[in-house]
């Protein structure tokens, strides 16, 4: 239920900073700008992903090894017994709280830039007008 909220609060506010975005262009860059977001969008998620994923590898492996007392660290076995269990679960929470509070500051730094973009649609360009050639005198 939590992701299903997540998702439409998600989709209920991406389209909307789009669409805010696109209308502070002119509308020769708004094709262009469209396809950059897009692939922005792609890459910026796998790199986010896999920076969350390996600060998370990090911080478990730092944490639990020590914790069930053998170096077989998060992926040694099947069934972990309850008193290891109760040990480690501290340790795994302290390792998730570690990586939520690089996305914290991944997503200030984020904010932080968003405050650079400019806030107001550019002065459309004015077209030189051409003045029709002058008709030669006749003589």
């Amino acid at each position: 239920m939590i992701l299903f909220v997540m998702g439409m609060g998600l989709g209920s506010t991406m389209m909307p900073i789009m669409s805010g975005a696109m209308q502070t262009l002119r509308k020769a860059a708004v094709a262009r700008a469209s396809t950059t977001v897009n692939i922005l969008q792609q890459v910026g998620a796998s790199i986010g992903t896999a920076v969350l994923t390996v600060t998370l590898a990090g911080a478990l492996s730092d944490r639990l090894p020590q914790a069930a007392g053998s170096g077989g660290g998060a992926g040694a076995g099947g069934q972990i017994p309850d008193a290891i269990r109760e040990r480690i679960a501290p340790l795994m929470a302290d390792a998730y709280g570690y990586t939520f509070w690089w996305a914290v500051a991944l997503l200030a730094i984020a904010f932080a830039s968003a405050f650079l973009l400019p806030w107001r649609k550019p002065e459309p360009r004015r077209r030189r007008r051409t003045r029709p050639a002058r008709e030669r005198p006749r003589r």
